[in-house]
């Protein structure tokens, strides 16, 4: 029995065995200084496709601090090669270390802390890029016909969507709602496709529900990445910039004449919006506590001179007892502010598309296992140097897969 066919017999309850297995199987390797005696880091590495390898020296170097980001672009790389066991091992360390950072361990307390500049944090991405990690999870799932742990990879996408440090904001990731209420609808499972389906509207209003004989889907992803810039004074505010240098903004389908595919998620849009609204900059709010600090410490130092002036022309012991009280109290505010270091962390997954497509249809009206997909600029002029021929993916269960990554 092959690899891919025994992930198919998986359960949704195995799922967090399968995380743990992976992480900890590259963190003896990785980032203990016990090396397994039967191979040493280099072996480990060398035994890796080519096309990996400086990626995995990447992971090492850069420890637990960088490992969700550097699991993410190793996954971004094993996909565009076709390396799918590499691809999954990755996302699901990465999963594994983000679901680590909302509890109680040091770590998790201090990535969230204001008392430890943003640039020095473990990374554990924004919400789009902790989102977009179970989109990629649910998409593996779905090429293996494991429609259930696809459908609970899309949901906690769009709980992470949802989750915002400390606020929760409404999940508005469409991508991810439409890809639940497929998995729901081909496992057999109804009702949780019909609910999927009512939230998309909501959000999709001119997308059509695939009839249910369409049993293939097809999902393209054009375009680069959100980035992420610091900006503001010290570089304290993080800003969001789309993508550049690219110029492939639609695609279509060609099964007998050109369709173009449903443009269902923007990340630039999810990257700068929080519940659909609009971000103008991040890591404000600590912006204005540093400069509230400097400001009520100072008040209070000077007020503190003020009452040591008093206290040492009017001999009174009571002003002096207050001055060295507001003393005290405006050099905790001081140093409150020296400590809170608002630099933006603009650390960010260079690996993710700018825009996802999706489209469907059945496989038994195409006539054939090879589609052509092309590609439009943001005028929706034809690249035809984009042009590619793909090949459907039979998922073992009666479905079938054309997933396109980025070409950049």
């Amino acid at each position: 029995m092959n690899s891919e066919r025994r992930r198919k017999t998986m359960s949704s309850i195995a799922r967090p065995l399968r995380l743990a297995a992976s992480a900890l199987a590259l963190a003896a390797v990785a980032f203990s200084p016990a090396i397994p005696q039967e191979q040493s880091l280099e072996q480990y590495i060398a035994g890796k496709p080519a096309v990996l390898q400086p990626q995995f020296n990447e992971l090492v170097a850069g420890g637990q601090r960088d490992s969700v980001l550097n699991n993410m672009e190793l996954a971004s790389i094993a996909l565009k090669h076709g390396l799918f066991d590499e691809a999954a091992g990755a996302i699901d360390r990465a999963l594994l270390d983000i679901m680590q950072y909302y509890g109680l361990t040091e770590d998790a307390l201090k990535a969230r802390s204001v008392w430890f500049e943003e640039g020095s944090k473990t990374f554990k991405g924004e919400p789009y890029e902790r989102a977009m990690a179970n989109y990629y999870r649910g998409m593996l799932d779905l090429r293996l016909g494991d429609y259930d742990n696809a459908r609970a990879a899309f949901a906690n996408g769009s709980l992470q969507d949802a989750f915002a440090e400390e606020e929760q904001y409404r999940s508005d990731f469409a991508v991810l709602l439409f890809l639940a209420g497929w998995s729901a609808e081909k496992a057999g499972s109804g009702a949780l496709a019909n609910d999927r389906y009512a939230e998309l509207a909501q959000l999709r209003s001119d997308f059509q529900r695939p009839p249910p004989e369409h049993d293939t889907l097809v999902v393209i992803e054009t375009g680069k990445s959100p980035r992420k810039l610091a900006d503001g004074i010290g570089h304290a505010e993080l800003v969001y910039r789309r993508g550049k240098h690219f110029k492939d903004k639609y695609a279509s389908v060609d099964l007998g004449q050109p369709v173009e595919a449903y443009p269902m998620e923007d990340l630039f849009y999810q990257a700068s919006t929080r519940g659909g609204r609009h971000v103008d900059r991040i890591l404000e709010g600590k912006i204005n506590f540093r400069e509230g600090a400097v400001m009520r410490g100072s008040a209070l130092t000077e007020a503190a001179t003020v009452f040591e002036d008093v206290a040492f022309s009017t001999q009174e012991s009571a002003l002096g007892d207050v001055a060295a009280g507001l003393s005290v109290v405006g050099s905790l505010q001081l140093l409150m502010a020296q400590n809170a270091k608002p630099r933006a962390d603009t650390r960010y997954w260079s690996g993710l598309p700018d825009t996802i497509h999706v489209y469907t249809y059945d496989s038994k009206d195409a006539g054939s296992d090879l589609l052509q997909i092309s590609y439009l600029d943001k005028a929706k002029q034809p690249l035809p140097d984009m042009t590619q021929t793909v090949k459907r993916h039979d998922d073992g269960r009666g479905g079938g897969l054309v997933w396109v990554l980025s070409q950049h």
